[in-house]
């Protein structure tokens, strides 16, 4: 990239891409609820063993809580985001028998593999 960018671009600070805070609007909310309820519910946390459940829920409690301040809410939004990725990407690519899913998904696509000779 860098001999296809000009060097203020290349040198320049980079910043992460963040999703906008959930608690800000009703439908991200009830939408980022519905990931954690999928994701990061107990079961969910212990089968992948690898965030503390109760934690998590404390997390959530301060986050819903009346008295957080939102500039802490923005700041939970981002941990809870943080959170679900950890989750849905052990589930995607961890948990998930990678092989045997490409392998179910070429044999579904016509794909073969042919072994050539000399």
């Amino acid at each position: 990239m860098k001999a296809l960018l000009p060097e203020t671009l290349y040198n320049r600070q980079k910043f992460a891409f963040m999703a906008p805070p959930a608690h800000t609007d009703p439908v991200k909310q009830q939408a980022m609820l519905g990931l954690a309820k999928q994701y990061l519910s107990a079961g969910a946390i212990a089968t992948a063993g690898l965030l503390n459940a109760p934690a998590v829920a404390a997390l959530f409690n301060r986050h819903q809580h009346p008295s957080t301040p939102v500039a802490e809410q923005v700041q939970i939004d981002a941990m809870i985001n943080h959170l679900l990725s950890v989750q849905i990407l052990h589930e995607q690519f961890i948990a998930a028998d990678v092989p045997k899913i490409a392998q179910e998904r070429a044999r579904t696509l016509g794909w073969q593999v042919t072994t050539v000779t000399a």
